[in-house]
């Protein structure tokens, strides 16, 4: 994961100005519900990428 920093970095800064601008247009449930698809596809990103190295 800390091979591509830039990568990794630019991703995060990208995701949270995406949830921001949505979170202000979305309902509160909605949002909710698009961060828990978030964190859970993070989750399983994460162990797959440091648990298979």
């Amino acid at each position: 994961m800390w091979r591509n920093k830039k990568t990794f970095l630019a991703l995060i800064i990208v995701m949270s100005i995406l949830t921001f601008a949505l979170a202000s247009v979305m309902s509160q449930d909605t949002y909710q519900q698009l961060k828990d698809v978030m964190n859970q596809a993070e989750l399983e990103w994460i162990r797959r990428n440091l648990y298979n190295n």
